[in-house]
């Protein structure tokens, strides 16, 4: 039905006036989201069905959803095509437009600026939209008003934004939450909230991904009781991203492996890529042991992600380096991983994932480490702490000067045979 119809045909369509099909539209538009949390197979349906009854009967003020919905099923794994999506995430704006149907609003954006234009464009450029999408949501649609805030703190946490004010923002949203009695999406911004915190040296175990925000061992228990798959996989996610920063692999291995009994799929795009990444540099790291089986993983996982950046660079080309950069290390062409190294680095400075940039640089670290170069081994762990200090996060800056400290200069001491670190000030 779409194919013979141009974007200015779409906007051109008339008036819808049945009031029959106009009740269908709305009673459709509210099936939608509970379809795509609690029914999923049937989300396709429902958001096809929109459009289709748009196009046969005219342009209502729930066009935007209608096409905003069939936006998001076209670029989910399932469909898988990009392109066509963000065609009509960008239909469904225009519409919202001509249409003036704020009460709307909340629903569109969150959909076009959430889950469909993430993919092709900078992740930073879709926060402004979802606190807009938040903020007119407050005045009637407070389910969408809520998952605009979800949504905008799992961006900021994935676009490196700074993580103090991050955890200002989230916690102002958690109160939100709270006090409209959004239970699912006070289950969804918690993992963040505490990953933030621990990233920032807010908790007693950096490890751990437990404090204020969230316990780890009771969340995880509540999310597979209640088999909310999505929730589940959150944290789980959030556990996995926290070892892998620290370094931690044989753990991470093990969340990993936990991570494949529930439904990854029902992550955002922009989520799915930090998955892919953490879940990456963990099987390499250890491919050293075991290598036919891990490298494989880390492997398909550099092909997902090299996907990803096809659409988009400037979220994804730093973790194509990244993972380019630890295989060819692993593989034996050390002399091919460094220049990946570096421009993985100069890649995430250049777009502000100052997370990302202290990751590589720590990974180029660690294997310069391993072959002795320990002065060029420093100069990367310099930069890691540039790049953390950015980013906000205290734990891995205190993390990363106690590497330099032992990779300090070595002193003799006079009139003895004995040795001693001397640190050096970063």
């Amino acid at each position: 039905m779409l194919r013979r119809l141009s974007d200015d045909g779409i906007l051109s369509l008339p008036k819808m006036r049945d009031p029959e099909k106009l009740s269908a539209m709305r009673i459709m538009n509210l099936l939608f989201t509970y379809t795509l949390t609690g029914r999923p197979m049937y989300a396709p349906l429902v958001a096809m069905r929109l459009v289709q009854t748009t196009v046969t009967f005219g342009m209502s003020r729930m066009a935007s959803v209608a096409f905003s919905s069939f936006a998001v099923m076209l670029v989910c794994p399932a469909f898988d095509d990009v392109a066509l999506g963000i065609r009509y995430a960008k239909v469904a704006l225009r519409v919202l437009d001509k249409t003036q149907a704020k009460e709307w609003l909340p629903r569109t954006y969150s959909a076009v600026y959430g889950f469909c234009l993430t993919a092709v464009e900078p992740m930073r450029d879709q926060l402004q939209p979802l606190l807009v999408s938040h903020r007119v949501g407050l005045s009637g649609d407070i389910e969408f008003s809520m998952l605009s805030a979800a949504l905008y703190t799992g961006l900021a946490l994935n676009s490196s934004a700074p993580l103090p004010q991050l955890l200002e923002d989230s916690t102002a949203f958690l109160g939100l939450m709270k006090f409209h009695k959004q239970t699912n999406m006070i289950h969804t911004i918690r993992p963040n909230m505490q990953f933030v915190m621990n990233m920032m040296g807010q908790c007693d175990d950096p490890l751990g991904l437990s404090g204020e925000a969230m316990d780890f061992d009771e969340a995880l228990k509540e999310a597979i009781e209640s088999q909310n798959a999505m929730i589940t996989s959150l944290i789980l996610l959030n556990k996995l991203m926290l070892l892998s920063y620290f370094q931690q692999y044989e753990a991470a291995e093990e969340v990993s492996i936990e991570m494949l009994k529930h439904n990854r799929e029902s992550f955002g795009r922009f989520t799915r890529a930090a998955y892919w990444l953490s879940e990456g540099l963990v099987s390499i790291a250890l491919s050293d042991k075991h290598r036919c089986r891990r490298i494989g993983v880390g492997r398909r996982n550099l092909r997902r992600l090299k996907k990803l950046a096809s659409f988009s660079k400037c979220n994804n080309l730093n973790k194509v380096l990244l993972l380019e950069a630890e295989i060819a290390a692993v593989s034996g062409r050390f002399h091919q991983s460094l220049p990946k190294y570096d421009q993985s680095i100069e890649f995430a400075m250049k777009e502000k994932l100052w997370s990302e940039a202290g990751l590589a640089a720590e990974c180029a670290a660690r294997r310069l480490e391993r072959r002795g170069r320990r002065g060029e081994a420093r100069a990367y762990l310099e930069t890691a702490v540039a790049a953390y200090e950015a980013w906000g996060a205290h734990a891995k800056v205190v993390d990363v000067r106690r590497k330099l400290e032992a990779l300090s200069p070595l002193t003799h001491l006079n009139g003895s045979s004995s040795w001693v670190y001397v640190p050096v000030r970063v």
